[in-house]
């Protein structure tokens, strides 16, 4: 379980099994019948006792039956103390999670919904109600607390939701059931869509207008877990509909032979690099499949100092996963860059590459409008074009029959270095004419400052997918 505190713990489940009795006065048909219906598979094996009644009378005698089923009874006795042990400290954690803030405590507030709990997930009845509102001024003191609990690797068990659920109806918290979107996506990103909201002031509007539905309704925080949502409605369309694509085109600060693996000349270029790398093409589930439509086709160019670029698909991952590298390190990421850069004997030049991708997404919009997002003035300055988040929020989202539109995002990594100023100035005209000569609308707008992300790179990434998923990416076109 996860936590906006940063706490991650996990239990396993308990296995299910015929409760053992006395069998001391049965005979030994009596006890090797309890025997293979109780035990699991893995004791039976051990015991060579995974076959047919007749053959186990003949392999054991009563004394060696009884014996066994002892042996049984005592290891599951010390599993149950065990499981018992295991639930009891996730329940105080969960207890610990869902206690008022020292702030909140300070504040002398006794708002019943000063804390909520949420279970994040793609399956969630209630989508997270942040869209069509304004975003509240920062000053804004709201007293409210969140802890949202999702699975990392793995979906939380029957268990832990159990013990939340009992926690939570313990200490009188409201517990919700909520999903960002239907796509189901890597924990990092679900994080840093939350930490968005979060940083906007629209996470805490959102929980307390779904707790009020929920109220108006008469449901219940049994209801939040067990009810599953509606299933949407199939399109009765018998054409195929285009997969929506985005197009991120990045400005790196350094030349192809900076692309390294060494780990003594590592920079925060390359951790950039990386971090986009995946952020644009690794997908939950999805990642080396080719039998699951995509919700979104992402496609990253590259663009360096000395006019070479670099274009990844899918097809940089799936190469990857077949080597039994489906989840790989920064060293092999930065190793398979470097061998694509060594296999491009004529590289083609940034100026042509630009031209490239702007056609190539307004030929693949399937008679879609495409448009085009400049967003190299990162800083929130009078160039930087208009706050994208403010409009998003504030528009709020689209039907689900609209389809999202071809989109090519202009981006950079920032390195701190004013002498790329320059190359940014003449890769922006070269974006622009681009974009002018294939009647492509471009509009300037920007996400996160610099200075208020570390990995803002690959979260503005993350972001638009997002945008993407919720049908309102296409509300910025021009």
């Amino acid at each position: 379980t996860t936590s906006n505190l940063g706490l991650n713990c996990r239990i396993r489940a308990p296995r299910k099994s015929s409760a053992p009795g006395k069998l001391e006065n049965r005979s030994k048909r009596e006890i090797l019948e309890s025997i293979q219906k109780s035990c699991s598979m893995e004791f039976l094996r051990e015991h060579g006792l995974n076959c047919s009644l007749s053959v186990a009378l003949k392999k054991v005698n009563r004394k060696l039956a009884n014996r066994l089923w002892h042996q049984w009874k005592s290891k599951q006795t010390q599993k149950g103390k065990t499981e018992s042990t295991q639930q009891g400290a996730l329940e105080d954690i969960l207890s610990k999670l869902l206690e008022p803030s020292r702030v909140a405590r300070d504040t002398g507030d006794n708002d019943s919904n000063r804390v909520v709990a949420g279970i994040l997930h793609e399956s969630g009845e209630w989508e997270l109600p942040v869209w069509g509102r304004k975003i509240p001024p920062k000053e804004r003191n709201n007293p409210l607390q969140a802890c949202f609990f999702l699975g990392a690797v793995r979906d939380m068990s029957k268990v832990e939701k159990g013990c939340l659920l009992k926690v939570a109806s313990r200490k009188e918290v409201p517990l919700v059931k909520v999903r960002l979107g239907p796509v189901a996506e890597f924990t990092s990103k679900i994080l840093t869509v939350v930490a968005f909201h979060q940083s906007c002031g629209v996470l805490d509007q959102s929980l307390l207008k779904l707790m009020d539905g929920r109220k108006s309704a008469g449901n219940d925080q049994q209801d939040s877990i067990s009810r599953k949502r509606p299933r949407e409605k199939q399109s009765s369309q018998t054409k195929p509909v285009p997969v929506p694509s985005m197009h991120i085109v990045m400005s790196v600060p350094i030349n192809t032979n900076n692309l390294t693996n060494d780990l003594n000349a590592r920079t925060r270029v390359l951790w950039c690099i990386i971090r986009c790398t995946v952020v644009s093409l690794w997908r939950s589930r999805l990642a080396g499949s080719t039998d699951r439509a995509l919700p979104l086709k992402v496609l990253l160019t590259m663009c360096f100092l000395n006019d070479q670029s670099l274009t990844l698909d899918q097809e940089f991952v799936r190469p990857m996963a077949e080597r039994h590298q489906a989840a790989p390190s920064e060293f092999q990421i930065l190793t398979s860059l470097q061998t694509m850069i060594q296999k491009e004997k004529t590289p083609m030049k940034v100026k042509a590459k630009l031209v490239e991708v702007v056609n190539t997404a307004t030929r693949d919009s399937g008679g879609q409008h495409c448009f085009a997002i400049d967003m190299l003035n990162h800083d929130g300055t009078k160039d930087a074009g208009r706050d994208l988040s403010e409009y998003f929020y504030s528009q709020g989202k689209k039907s689900t029959d609209v389809q999202s539109q071809n989109v090519v995002v202009l981006m950079s990594i920032d390195n701190g270095d004013a002498t790329v100023v320059n190359s940014l100035a003449r890769i922006r005209r070269k974006f622009a004419k681009a974009c002018q000569k294939a009647g492509v609308p471009l509009t300037q707008g920007h996400l996160l400052a610099s200075n208020t992300c570390q990995d803002r790179e690959a979260s503005i990434i993350t972001l638009l997918q997002h945008f993407s998923y919720q049908k309102c990416l296409s509300q910025i076109a021009p």
